[in-house]
């Protein structure tokens, strides 16, 4: 699932085909554990690609997964800030996915999840990229050095070039000057 699973998290559609198509394998053996590394897959894929290729998600990357008539609904959506959650696209049920065995996986083997950091709550898991984990991209950046405490002054550097004027001071003459007017 290599460069495939690439070109299906590009977009909304094929990730929900990733998923229809795990909820539907026959292999129900692993159907739990194969659910949980492809969404940790699609959580790496979305943090390495965020501002460049995953378009289709809006914000930070949630996934919740709740119980549902002995197997699981898995709902992603994309958390806008201050508490606000767009869906992605509707929940897709896993019918041969137990809630109980993502519960054992989130529990003892969560690892599996990488990079997500799994939170349970009363008959749900939530799954999510902690602040630090989504920021290391943002640390690769290149720094903007600080502004320096001076500015040169055009009209000071006609006469010696090495003439700077400092900003405390320029404030306080012009506030001098609007008093006087």
């Amino acid at each position: 699932m290599g460069a495939v699973t690439g070109e299906r998290f590009s977009t909304k559609d094929g990730v929900r085909d990733a998923l229809i198509e795990l909820a539907t394998s026959p292999d129900v053996r692993n159907a739990p554990a194969q659910l949980v590394i492809l969404l940790g897959k699609l959580a790496d894929w979305v943090r390495q690609h965020r501002w460049t290729a995953a378009h289709w998600l809006e914000g930070d990357l949630c996934i919740e997964l709740t119980p549902h008539a002995g197997g699981s609904l898995v709902s992603l959506s994309s958390d806008m800030g201050f508490g606000l959650n767009a869906t992605v696209f509707p929940p897709v049920l896993c019918d041969e996915v137990p809630f109980a065995d993502l519960e054992w996986i989130a529990e003892n083997v969560p690892e599996l999840a990488s990079p997500l950091h799994t939170y349970r709550g009363r008959d749900r898991i939530h799954l999510e990229l902690r602040r630090d984990d989504r920021d290391e991209v943002a640390e690769a950046a290149p720094a903007v050095p600080e502004p320096p405490e001076t500015v040169r002054s055009v009209q000071l550097s006609a006469l010696d070039p090495e003439a700077t004027l400092a900003v405390p001071a320029l404030t306080e003459l012009l506030v001098a000057e609007m008093r006087t007017i």
